[in-house]
């Protein structure tokens, strides 16, 4: 019998005809009677100490109307080759799909659920989106996809292509897909897909880059928040041009602590939180982690840096690099040394405004490598570290700002500061550089008056170091 043959004979008003297409239908499914839920079958019937077996009037119209989209709406398909057709998942398109679960057919939603779920695979599915259906003279429930909820995810699909195979979905739902599919894909607003994107970022990204915040609140699933999804994707998208979203998340995992400024700026302008991840792991595989505290999220100490620490960070490094993006950070942050940096740059590394303290422990740490007891005869005062202590290695930023200004007027154009000569310094640019109140010039300065033995007594009264400081 046709498809075309049975619509016309379902078009006519019988109970007896009613009761002969429930059994030929249930004859013909894959499964038989185990593959038709309990709330398919009518409801004044089902509830008969000895059931009939007659299917809900809509439900059977419901099914040719389903199977009539599978045929392509060819009336002289046979209904049996189409039912069998529905579980060919070699064969079955995603097309003809979609036209078939259009129409919310239980029994059809029934047979593409049994053979989805496991390219789909059942713990990549949302729970949201499941549920759990009885069949008559069975004890076991039977997980199936929703609906309403299977006509979304099979638009979404759609975008894929109409000729393509429920069982090619299996491997172009893995980490192959491409960022561009994915986005066009989301628009179609699937919670299915939205679910197993979440699986395929976890996957592909690993799930110790997610921080906690780029889920869902109270989601015990595991969806991401869907504007980090959103900002994840441009930001990938923008970094590797497209492609995989797989081969792009490797790609920034291998060279995040290479990035270009121009780059780094651009992914990190985006704001998604697993992106600052990548950025934050990048950083933190050649710069100090036990920086001020404040550079991190609260709950990440030592891991994962603010949004505005980044920021800092590339603002110091167009300083470092002269506003020139195609430099790496990796590289102007390591190569930093005291005959590259100048007193401007100083103040504008740590405006008072705001600065990166992975920067403060950076330029600290060059300063500090100056032999100043070589040069000198001295050490750097404790007053000039964070805590006035120098085991913090970090000078204060008030300090780098005070060195800067000394630097300046005292001429001097690097912060090579082992080669200042005070001797031969006039005194109207001592004066400046004493008053700009650097506590590490100050004590340079102190200790060329005490080796011309200029200094009293007197000038040393009240001083970190008597012996030296005036």
């Amino acid at each position: 019998i046709t498809i075309g043959e049975i619509m016309l004979l379902d078009a006519e008003t019988s109970l007896i005809k009613d009761g002969l297409i429930s059994k030929m239908i249930v004859e013909n499914l894959p499964g038989g009677e185990a593959a038709v839920r309990t709330h398919a079958y009518d409801t004044l019937d089902i509830a008969k100490p000895q059931p009939f077996g007659l299917l809900d009037a809509t439900e059977i119209s419901r099914v040719f109307g389903s199977l009539y989209e599978l045929s392509n709406q060819n009336d002289s398909a046979l209904l049996s080759d189409l039912i069998s057709s529905l579980s060919n998942t070699t064969s079955i398109t995603i097309g003809q799909v979609t036209d078939a679960v259009s129409l919310e057919s239980i029994i059809i939603n029934s047979i593409i659920s049994e053979n989805l779920i496991p390219i789909l695979v059942l713990s990549d599915i949302h729970p949201d989106t499941l549920e759990d259906n009885e069949t008559p003279n069975t004890v076991a429930l039977t997980t199936e996809i929703k609906r309403p909820d299977m006509i979304d995810l099979f638009n979404a699909f759609e975008t894929l292509g109409s000729n393509v195979t429920l069982s090619q979905l299996e491997t172009l739902l893995g980490d192959s897909l491409t960022i561009l599919d994915i986005q066009t894909m989301r628009t179609k607003e699937s919670k299915i897909f939205e679910g197993k994107v979440s699986k395929i970022i976890e996957d592909t990204v690993t799930p110790a880059r997610i921080v906690d915040e780029a889920y869902v609140t109270g989601d015990t699933f595991g969806l991401i928040e869907p504007l980090e999804i959103t900002r994840l994707l441009d930001a990938l998208d923008a970094f590797s041009g497209g492609g995989a979203v797989g081969a792009a998340s490797t790609q920034l995992a291998a060279g995040a602590a290479n990035l270009k400024v121009g780059t780094l700026e651009t992914i990190h302008g985006y704001a998604s939180l697993i992106i600052r991840y990548y950025i934050s792991e990048g950083l933190l595989s050649f710069v100090d982690s036990d920086v001020n505290d404040a550079a991190y999220e609260a709950n990440y100490i030592g891991t994962y840096y603010t949004y505005d620490e980044i920021s800092y960070i590339i603002d110091s490094l167009k300083v470092l690099s002269g506003n020139d993006l195609d430099q790496e950070l990796q590289t102007l942050i390591t190569n930093m040394n005291p005959a590259s940096l100048e007193p401007q740059m100083l103040l504008e590394l740590f405006d008072e405004t705001g600065y990166s303290y992975v920067m403060q422990r950076e330029v600290s740490k060059v300063i500090n490598a100056i032999d100043f007891a070589a040069a000198f005869g001295i050490s750097i005062p404790e007053a000039s570290y964070v805590g006035n202590d120098s085991t913090n290695i970090d000078l204060k930023d008030a300090e780098l700002r005070a060195i800067a200004d000394a630097l300046d007027a005292l001429g001097v154009t690097t912060l090579q500061m082992d080669q200042i000569d005070a001797g031969s310094t006039s005194l109207a640019q001592i004066k400046l550089a004493v008053e700009a109140d650097s506590k590490l010039v100050n004590r340079i300065i102190s200790k060329s008056i005490v080796d011309a033995n200029l200094d009293t007594v007197e000038s040393h009264i009240g001083e970190a170091d008597p012996s030296v400081d005036i």
